[in-house]
């Protein structure tokens, strides 16, 4: 009945809300790489396969001296498991599904997909292969494909239990891993896929992770049990014996660790060889490896007549998600969520003694574009601009573009103050000055603000001068607020000139010249408020209601627009007063992230990818195109941020994909680059930036006489305004043009030689 219910209401929410046509946005380029999670190697070519988040990278290994990437594919699924069969590589990716890649190729072409999109949660999360024929664990059944060369995938059927996620096969036996509470495996024999050969579940099973057959046996199962219970912080390992139709478990081995609320003590891959196992185990660790985890050597063959022992262990970083013996070879390779892949000799049981670390970048959670730079903040990896235009597939996928590298682990939030930039993760704030970068140098560290507990940074325009707001989150009460600082005292720490308690998601917060728009909480009711700053202070403007907590928060003129999971709502603030304009409700929505451009909302959503809205005819709000993203892992992260460029090019932010460049949907956005060359080493300054009645402008520049002047166009290249330049830093009166974006060039002799962009807000 409640099936039925739901759908009834999606019926008359599609019919009066969607348009007939919704154009399907085509992805243009990527961020090459994310954490590493998954790890596999060709001992008979000498190729590490690496799975970086949503991509697939190949390492030649034949000089462990020299260890470099020779080959690159980017999918849009986390990549869980590879296979080579000759010349072809299978990998599952989530809900991206399976692929058959050319592994001659340094591009790692296609050779055939089989889509796993829109299918809810089911998705690649396990592979296993025979041959041609590669058995999938979905999350639901295990799927028997086929590859045919020529044709593609061919699917042959299914079988399983409810909750498959992970399969393996030896001989005429295949093992399922099915994540039911508590935690089941069942063996089938290929004769009968029907019906189970044997079954046994285990209360210390929460989400079974990974199973394989023993190396000398056929008759133990490996299991990696997962997390116990909902804790984290402890997890099984499991040899079980297949007697007949009896399957017991003959021995289990028990791994502590974990930080409540923080990380994740859970058993996740194995590999092994001659029943030595080596288990990754996310974020196990003893008091000889902490900080760092740990992964424990097991010998388990005298099984089942003897007991599993550890009889090593190796130190592979933060934290780790899969491993794979580098077979023919003393070394053991490593994936790791903050380090990328980690290359360690076991021959002597050494944990420290580690060959390299390849990097692979991190958990991706937001970007912004400045100029001709798009920035990518990241979990575990910190910080990194690229060069837009070196990001596009058709540029291919091997182009270095990484310009400047960062490293913080865990990067929250960032913005700029003309060329400052500052930098926050969960313990501290960092101010680096870019003008050396910009010169051809590095950026350098300048002053640490020592405040930590933070997951958002703004800065933002007010009657003093610049000031500085981050969302300060404690487990603490009050355990969220907004604090105002001065980022020009040189006070350790910065004294808090105000706060305000918001006692809900801090990642919402938008500033807008001298005003803060924020969530708030009061008893169980969520609100918008707006503030503004004068004299160091906040100032309370208005509130209003909203449906539930607030993700994300974008404005454009007059016009302010909100994310909260199932609900966009936007609203008109005239003066001092907001007022909800319209609205908009799908059951299936997760927006995380929202941005105004045009009359358009452009929308992250999780578990699907980026949409766009029209919003320009009140009551009548339609969605006009989108484009897929991950679809997330286990209905968890996926999706996170959006940002639309000059040009009108859409930047996805996916946490295990890193940045997703999309085409444009609004054409009429033409860019800064089309119009202006863009110098760095010849930086234009504007501020305030947004402005409102005059900016200053401020250059570097030592070319200043009559010839030098500087000019002002609208976005579609029409010259609004005109001046002779008699100082390095100038005045301009802008009350006269209108709200919206504007590009400003500083010419010598005609000659462009910076430019930059600002935004009129009134």
């Amino acid at each position: 009945m409640k099936t039925k219910i739901c759908f009834f209401f999606f019926s008359i929410f599609i019919s009066f809300n969607l348009p007939a046509q919704v154009k399907e946005l085509n992805r243009l380029g990527q961020t090459p790489g994310s954490a590493g999670f998954h790890v596999n190697y060709d001992s008979l070519n000498k190729k590490l396969i690496v799975g970086c988040g949503t991509s697939v990278w190949i390492y030649d290994t034949h000089d462990t001296g020299n260890i470099h990437v020779i080959a690159k594919r980017p999918l849009l699924g986390l990549v869980n498991e590879t296979d080579l069969y000759g010349n072809i590589l299978f990998a599952a990716a989530t809900h991206d599904g399976v692929y058959a890649l050319d592994y001659t190729s340094d591009s790692l072409s296609v050779l055939a997909h089989y889509n796993m999109q829109g299918m809810g949660d089911t998705a690649a999360y396990d592979m296993w292969r025979t041959h041609d024929t590669l058995y999938i664990a979905d999350n639901h059944k295990v799927r028997m494909l086929k590859y045919i060369p020529g044709t593609g995938f061919v699917k042959l059927g299914t079988f399983g239990p409810s909750g498959s996620f992970c399969v393996t096969r030896r001989g005429n036996l295949i093992a399922v891993g099915s994540q039911e509470i508590p935690g089941k495996i069942t063996v089938y024999n290929i004769s009968n896929l029907n019906t189970p050969l044997a079954t046994w579940q285990s209360n210390k099973i929460f989400a079974v992770q990974d199973l394989q057959f023993a190396d000398l046996r056929s008759d133990i199962i490996y299991v990696c049990g997962g997390p116990e219970d909902f804790l984290f912080t402890k997890s099984d390992f499991f040899a079980l014996q297949l007697n007949g139709n009896t399957l017991t478990a003959v021995d289990s081995f028990t791994i502590s660790g974990g930080i409540l609320g923080y990380a994740q003590m859970n058993i996740m891959n194995m590999d092994s060889r001659n029943d030595t196992l080596v288990l990754a185990t996310t974020a196990a660790y003893n008091s000889t490896t902490l900080p760092y985890s740990y992964m424990p050597i097991i010998d388990a063959s005298g099984l089942p007549a003897d007991t599993m022992k550890q009889i090593g262990f190796v130190a592979p970083g933060l934290w780790n998600f899969d491993v794979a013996l580098m077979k023919g070879t003393p070394y053991v390779a490593m994936s790791s969520e903050w380090c990328g892949v980690l290359i360690s000799n076991i021959s002597q049981f050494q944990p420290s003694d580690t060959l390299g670390l390849l990097e692979t970048g991190g958990w991706c959670v937001g970007s912004k574009i400045r100029h001709d730079t798009l920035w990518a903040f990241h979990e575990g990896y910190g910080l990194v601009a690229y060069k837009r235009d070196s990001l596009y597939y058709q540029n291919g996928y091997m182009t270095q573009s990484k310009i400047l590298h960062i490293y913080r682990q865990f990067v929250m939030d960032f913005d700029f103050l003309n060329d400052t930039l500052i930098a926050l993760n969960s313990s501290y704030t960092d101010i680096y000055n870019l003008k050396p970068w910009l010169n051809g140098g590095n950026a350098v560290k300048v002053d640490s603000l020592g405040i930590g507990n933070n997951v958002r940074v703004k800065f933002m325009q007010t009657n003093t001068g610049p000031r500085l707001l981050t969302g300060w989150s404690s487990l603490l009460s009050p355990p969220e607020a907004i604090l105002l600082l001065d980022p020009f005292s040189t006070a350790h720490p910065r004294p808090t000139l105000d706060s305000i308690q918001t006692r809900c998601s801090l990642y919402s917060m938008m500033v807008s010249n001298d005003t803060l728009f924020c969530g708030l909480k009061n008893g169980n009711k969520y609100y918008l408020a707006v503030y503004k700053v004068t004299n160091n202070s906040f100032v309370f403007i208005d509130s209003l209601g909203v449906p539930a907590e607030i993700n994300s928060i974008a404005k454009e003129n007059n016009i302010i627009a909100i994310g909260c999971n199932m609900n966009l709502v936007w609203y008109v603030l005239n003066g001092n007063v907001l007022t909800q304009r319209d609205s908009y409700f799908d059951w299936f929505l997760n927006a995380q992230s929202v941005e105004l451009k045009n009359n358009l909302l452009y929308v992250a959503d999780r578990f699907y990818g980026m949409k766009v809205f029209d919003i320009s005819q009140p009551s009548v709000p339609a969605l006009v195109a989108e484009c897929r993203g991950t679809g997330g892992w286990k209905n968890l992260y996926g999706s996170d941020g959006v940002t639309v460029g000059d040009d009108g090019k859409i930047y996805l932010s996916d946490f295990h994909a890193g940045i997703i460049i999309i085409e444009p949907y609004d054409t009429t956005l033409s860019g800064i680059h089309d119009h202006l060359n863009y110098v760095a080493n010849n930086h234009l300054l504007i501020y305030p930036n947004p402005a409102d009645g005059s900016i200053r402008i401020s250059f570097d520049t030592k070319e200043l006489s009559k010839k030098t002047t500087i000019k002002i166009y609208t976005v579609l290249g029409t010259e609004v305004y005109r001046t002779s330049v008699t100082s390095h830093d100038t005045d301009i009166n802008i009350s006269s043009l209108p709200d919206g974006m504007y590009l400003i060039s500083l010419s010598y002799n005609e000659k462009i030689i910076a430019s930059n962009k600002f935004i009129i807000e009134r």
